[in-house]
C-alpha cells in the first residue's frame, strides 16, 4: 500500500518541473530537468510525459549525431499556470 504522502510529493515533483519552465530556460531534456530538480532521469521522464498529456509541455524529437533520438521539452504557449 503507498504511504499517504506520495499524492502530495507527486504534486511537488510536478510543480518544480512546471517551475523549471516557467523561471528556467524555455528548452530542457529529461536530463536537464532531472539534473535542475534532483530526480532521477526515470522520474522526471514520467513527469514530463504527464506534463505533456495536460498540454502543458510539448515534446519534440532532437536528432544527434550518434544513437537515438531523444526528446526535447518546450512549453506551451497557450498553457496556464
Amino acid at each position: 500500500m503507498a504511504s499517504a504522502t506520495a499524492p502530495a510529493r507527486e504534486e511537488l515533483a510536478r510543480q518544480r518541473i512546471k517551475d523549471a519552465f516557467v523561471r528556467g530556460a524555455d528548452l530542457h531534456t529529461t536530463e536537464s530537468v532531472a539534473r535542475t530538480i534532483g530526480i532521477s532521469q526515470t522520474t522526471a521522464r514520467r513527469y514530463l510525459e504527464y506534463c505533456v498529456e495536460v498540454r502543458f509541455l510539448r515534446a519534440q524529437i532532437s536528432y544527434g549525431r550518434i544513437g537515438r533520438p531523444g526528446r526535447v521539452y518546450k512549453r506551451c504557449g497557450a498553457a496556464k499556470q
